[in-house]
């Protein structure tokens, strides 16, 4: 019975002091599936640097490099980055071609152009981690293109 009551005790303490919005006072977020000690303003949207265009031409190069903006944000909670990239315009697990955990000083990821297949469409997506926290994603969606990479280069970077 006395475990009971420190339960109940216990509940009330833990009893928010207001709710507005969906927001409870104490930067808490309230919502199905979402619990975290910071606030989803707290984790900023990344700022996505290239490539940020409808199209990249891959003709004649080994890689493709995806930039983003240094870390926003308090800096004592940041964890990272989670990149992804998909095949097409969709953001489904299906389409999913590649995936990194890249470190919080890190800026970048380079991604060798045979990935890529001329005239495909390709979106990425950037998240920073804070904690046991995520930002919404930054996506940008790009169509590639590899000119006369068709037999003509195949002996100089083609694929393998």
């Amino acid at each position: 019975m006395k475990i009971w009551i420190y339960i109940a005790v216990g509940l009330m303490l833990l009893r928010p002091s207001g709710v507005e919005a969906g927001r409870v006072s104490g930067d808490v977020e309230v919502g199905i599936g979402t619990r975290s000690i910071f606030g989803a303003e707290d984790v900023p949207v990344p700022t996505l640097l290239s490539p940020v265009g409808e199209t990249v031409d891959l003709t004649g190069k080994d890689t493709l490099e995806f930039k983003w903006s240094p870390f926003e944000g308090r800096m004592y909670k940041r964890q990272g980055y989670d990149f992804r990239l998909y095949k097409g315009r969709q953001t489904y697990a299906d389409s999913q071609i590649y995936k990194e955990q890249v470190g919080p000083g890190d800026y970048h990821v380079v991604l060798k152009a045979d990935m890529f297949e001329d005239g495909q469409v390709y979106t990425w997506t950037l998240r920073q981690l804070y904690f046991d926290n995520k930002s919404d994603a930054a996506y940008n969606s790009f169509k590639v293109v590899k000119k006369g990479e068709k037999g003509e280069n195949s002996s100089s970077g083609g694929r393998k």
